[in-house]
């Protein structure tokens, strides 16, 4: 089941692999993965903060280690939405950009577990509209940036949540968040220098 398809030892590559994460149930059949592989930033500020699988068993493949991978970007989104409305900035919307923007598997996969509407605008290059919007307000065509981003960001597709599947991610949510207050003390005890 792990090697299925990849009988020549070659690596898969993300598509590959992100094709292979949408044929896993979703919540990957109990394989959560702390995906700190380089430290992390917001909301956490840790440069040990070090990554993990949870949940493994010999019954797991391929597909399920990619899901639980996958899960894992909108997990991380979760955990800093979670921080920023304890800071009194709730999320009521998301809008991605850039290569994420380009994945219908992972922009569901968001709306579910954050619990939100997802948006992809028509040119998911954010760094094109903004100097676009830039121009235009240093050419006067607008007031102000706002007003030039309401007129030049259109949405091309929403993806709403799934009440069943976010359920599921909220109890996943849980036991991940749970999993992050533990491996933050290990993390530090792993990186700091030998005695």
């Amino acid at each position: 089941a792990g090697t299925a398809g990849y009988e020549d030892g070659g690596e898969a590559g993300p598509e590959e692999l992100l094709r292979a994460a949408e044929t896993a149930p979703a919540g990957a059949r109990g394989v959560l993965f702390l995906p700190f592989l380089a430290g992390e930033r917001a909301p956490l500020w840790r440069s040990d903060l070090r990554g993990a699988f949870l949940g493994l068993s010999a019954e797991h493949g391929r597909a399920d280690l990619a899901r639980a991978v996958a899960e894992s970007l909108g997990l991380g989104l979760r955990l800093t939405s979670d921080g920023l409305k304890k800071l009194g900035y709730e999320t009521r919307l998301v809008r991605l950009s850039g290569a994420p923007a380009r994945n219908m598997f992972l922009s569901r996969l968001k709306a579910d577990i954050l619990g939100l509407p997802v948006e992809i605008p028509e040119i998911p290059d954010c760094e094109l509209v903004g100097n676009a919007a830039a121009c235009a307000l240093a050419l006067k065509d607008e007031k102000s940036l706002a007003e030039a981003a309401v007129r030049l960001v259109r949405v091309a597709l929403r993806f709403e949540p799934d009440a069943g599947r976010s359920a599921l991610y909220e109890r996943l949510f849980a036991v991940f968040s749970d999993a992050v207050a533990a491996i933050l003390p290990l993390s530090q005890r792993l990186s700091a220098p030998p005695e």
